[in-house]
């Protein structure tokens, strides 16, 4: 029993000494971060707060799709995929992440040749990715929309920024005839009535029947935009749409990714 005692004791010690010299080497050379699932470096919860992200953003909800639509080209098997996605979140928004969208035949089996991108999503708004003119198998029967929410970066909007600043006027579509080539184009102009200027700013059109059914989309990209300017856009499609109904409504949308340092080429005074 004594022998007992005795080794019992040194195992002890042994183990007393190896665990202090592992948290001491823990203590040297562990570097705190926050993805560590320990609460430390002046964190408020775990991994978050502090010199973390936000506690709030992980409250936070992801996109919806609200509606999903593709048009595939019979003769050349081409199509034009837009997912229209909704922000739940009041006050914060996407300032980037990476999107996957996949093919899916009848039997809902993932084709090959899914598209990868990269969007923008504001507080509390709705907004269309759009994929135009790419290659797809003809055995497309439905598209589906992932968001890699590990690549997501939560952002306020600033407090002086307001999209209503960004106005579209004098928009109207029409089909095209001869002389002209192509077979439909929307126009219009956008006017910035803010304070600075911006870069990059997608302008999207998208095209509905009378009973609100999807005919076609298209979009254009205007590089820059000054502060009180005005700029003429056009947004063009070479062929006919598959839907053979008459365009009864017309959405012209702006979307400017105000949450990126990078869309400003200006900074703002205040």
């Amino acid at each position: 029993m004594k022998r007992f005692l005795k080794q019992f004791v040194i195992a002890a010690i042994y183990l007393l000494i190896f665990s202090g010299i592992g948290l001491l080497a823990w203590n040297i050379f562990y570097t705190p971060t926050c993805f560590d699932g320990i609460k430390n470096q002046g964190e408020e919860e775990v991994d978050c707060g502090g010199p973390c992200q936000s506690c709030e953003i992980k409250t936070l909800s992801y996109p919806i799709v609200l509606r999903k639509f593709f048009l595939l080209d019979p003769e050349g098997n081409a199509f034009d995929a837009a997912i229209q996605l909704k922000n739940p979140n009041l006050n914060w928004g996407l300032k980037s992440f990476d999107y996957q969208i996949d093919f899916k035949d009848v039997s809902g089996y993932v084709l090959p040749g899914s598209l990868y991108g990269k969007s923008f999503l504001m507080p509390n708004a709705g907004q269309w990715l759009m994929e135009t003119a790419k290659f797809a198998p003809a055995e497309t029967r439905e598209i589906e929309l992932k968001i890699n929410t590990s690549t997501i970066e939560w952002s306020k909007i600033r407090p002086y920024v307001a999209e209503n600043e960004f106005v579209i006027r004098d928009q109207q579509f029409k089909l095209l005839s001869p002389p002209a080539s192509g077979y439909a184009e929307a126009t219009g102009a956008i006017e910035n009535k803010s304070s600075f200027n911006v870069n990059d700013v997608e302008i999207q059109a998208v095209l509905y029947d009378k009973d609100k059914r999807l005919i076609s989309f298209g979009r254009t990209t205007i590089f820059s935009l000054r502060q009180g300017e005005v700029r003429e856009f056009r947004i063009f499609w070479p062929k006919k749409f598959v839907n053979r109904n008459p365009v009864a409504g017309l959405d012209i949308l702006a979307n400017i990714n105000f949450l990126a340092d990078e869309s400003f080429l200006q900074r703002y005074q205040y």
